[in-house]
């Protein structure tokens, strides 16, 4: 893979400036006609994409084949959105979910001609920058542009420049509060979804086996690296209702 840096991304940003106004001019139903053939394109490689997602990052790969449900419903709404247009858009997205949400960015804002995207990276970036070409091969335009490789560069460059216009990112909360005190000075957008708590709670009237299978289920898909994963477990429970539950259990 390419190891870009700042000029690279400025590169890659001035494209997508120059490829915005016949994008933006392009109806809602065109703009959603193309990226649904961008969504064709990447199913007739599901298979090869998910084993290079899950080589690449180790994402098991049921859960990597199961990230084209998705870009699937995502893509099949977007034929009557209609919004304004902002420019160009820098869309960093998370490690565990790199094609669902790369689409899901990318796709939701494109369908509505609100803005050109440009897509940063370091880590699992193979599939991502595969998916762009795809994407390219779609639109026709350099509408969607991926860059991978040194991620302060990226970042700074990012930041700096006045032809972005907002930022999306998914990630810690540390990082997108960096990231909102940074792109102060230019005045950008912002959309974040920042990491939280998920706590598992269960009352004392509730099914355990149903319990514990979604404990189950939600403490270990994807090998434990989900947003909304369990981080801590409330067991609401009175003695009484533990001391049953043991007779039960025998």
């Amino acid at each position: 893979m390419a190891k870009a840096g700042k000029a690279e991304t400025e590169h890659a940003i001035a494209a997508a400036e120059r490829a915005f106004p016949a994008w933006h001019a392009q109806t809602a139903k065109a703009r959603s006609e193309i990226l649904y053939r961008w969504y064709q394109l990447m199913i007739e490689h599901k298979a090869w994409l998910a084993q290079l997602m899950t080589a690449e990052q180790g994402k098991p790969f049921k859960e990597a084949e199961g990230e084209w449900n998705t870009p699937r419903a995502l893509f099949s709404g977007l034929q009557n959105r209609r919004s304004g247009p902002i420019g160009v858009v820098a869309a960093i997205t998370p490690w565990n979910f790199p094609m669902a949400m790369l689409t899901a960015q990318t796709g939701s804002g494109a369908g509505g001609g609100l803005h050109h995207h440009y897509q940063a990276g370091e880590q699992h970036a193979a599939e991502r920058v595969r998916a762009a070409e795809a994407g390219e091969r779609a639109c026709q335009t350099r509408m969607l542009n991926a860059v991978t490789g040194d991620t302060h560069a990226i970042s700074d460059a990012i930041i700096a420049s006045k032809a972005v216009r907002k930022i999306s990112f998914t990630g810690s909360t540390q990082v997108g509060k960096t990231l909102v005190r940074n792109v102060a000075d230019t005045m950008k957008k912002v959309s974040m979804e920042l990491g939280g708590n998920a706590p598992y709670i269960v009352f004392e009237n509730a099914d355990i086996d149903a319990a514990v299978k979604g404990a189950i289920a939600s403490k270990f898909r994807n090998a434990g690296q989900v947003c909304v994963s369990v981080n801590r477990f409330y067991i609401l429970y009175s003695r009484c209702r533990l001391r049953s539950l043991r007779r039960a259990a025998g």
